[in-house]
């Protein structure tokens, strides 16, 4: 998901993007926080591990969690960050 924000003069960032890797596959998503994830299509997902990139500018950091439990599409998920 890329959305467009316009850039002030000190300094805030221009281009975001937000994806989850689940299954082997990318997923766009609308929102992420300590401890949810929320996908912009419905999913339905199962437990195992979810990889979550936040990209500002260029710039990637992923993060690593796990999903404990299955849940019907159109369910907000929570992950559960994995242990070092």
């Amino acid at each position: 998901m890329s959305m467009s924000i316009s850039q002030s003069s000190n300094g805030y960032s221009t281009i975001v993007q937000l994806q989850a890797h689940i299954d082997g596959r990318s997923h766009r998503l609308s929102h992420v926080g300590p401890n949810e994830i929320i996908l912009v299509e419905p999913l339905a997902i199962h437990p195992g591990p979810v990889s979550v990139d936040v990209i500002i500018d260029n710039h990637r950091q992923t993060y690593q969690a796990e999903i404990t439990a299955s849940l019907p599409a159109g369910t907000t998920q929570t992950p559960h960050p994995r242990s070092p």
